[in-house]
C-alpha cells in the first residue's frame, strides 16, 4: 500500500493525448507483451479501472522498462461522462498523459513511441523518415559497442544520460 501511494505521488499530468478511448484500448493492448520498451523489455499494459474518488473512469498504466519510473499512464479525468460507455468510447476526448517524476521526458517519448497520439510532440511516427526517427528516440538498442567501458560507467551510464537529451 505504502509504495502504491509513493507511486501515486510521484507522477503528474503531463500531456494531452487527443482520441478515442477505444483507439487508446487498442494501441495498448497491441504493444502489451511487444519488446518494444527500452533494451528490449517486454511492454506490460495493466488496466487499473476507476479511481476511487470517481473522478477517473478508467486509467491504462503502461510499463516500458524494468525501473520505477518506467512508464506512463493515460486517463479521464473529470470529462462528465464515461469515455469507455457504448455512446461514448468512439468519441475524441483529451485524455491526461500521466508521467512519472524525473523520468517525464523519456515516458513521453515512449508513449509517441508506442502509437500514442501525444499533443504537442514535433512529429507523429508517421511524419518522420526512418533516419529522423532513430535520431528523435536515440535508438539506443543499436548503440556502438566500442565507446569505453571503463569511462563513468560505459555504454549503460551513456545510455541513461543520453536518452533524457
Amino acid at each position: 500500500m505504502i509504495k502504491l501511494v509513493n507511486l501515486m505521488e510521484s507522477m503528474s499530468r503531463g500531456g494531452t493525448i487527443k482520441d478515442s478511448f477505444y483507439n487508446i484500448a487498442n494501441t495498448a493492448d497491441e504493444v502489451d507483451g511487444e519488446n518494444l520498451g527500452i533494451d528490449t523489455y517486454p511492454i506490460r499494459v495493466q488496466r487499473l479501472g476507476s479511481s476511487a474518488d470517481g473522478k477517473s473512469n478508467e486509467e491504462i498504466k503502461i510499463t516500458f522498462g524494468p525501473g520505477d519510473k518506467d512508464y506512463f499512464s493515460i486517463y479521464d479525468y473529470k470529462f462528465g461522462e464515461d469515455p469507455t460507455s457504448e455512446e461514448n468510447y468512439q468519441e475524441e476526448y483529451d485524455f491526461s498523459l500521466g508521467l512519472p517524476t524525473g523520468n517525464a521526458d523519456t515516458a513521453k517519448r515512449y508513449a509517441m513511441k508506442l502509437g500514442f497520439k501525444v499533443e504537442g510532440m514535433p512529429k507523429s511516427n508517421a511524419e518522420m523518415g526512418d533516419d529522423e526517427l532513430e535520431d528523435y528516440y536515440l535508438n539506443l538498442d543499436n548503440v556502438d559497442e566500442t565507446i569505453d567501458e571503463n569511462v563513468d560507467g560505459g555504454v549503460e551510464f551513456f545510455k541513461r544520460i543520453a536518452f533524457k537529451k
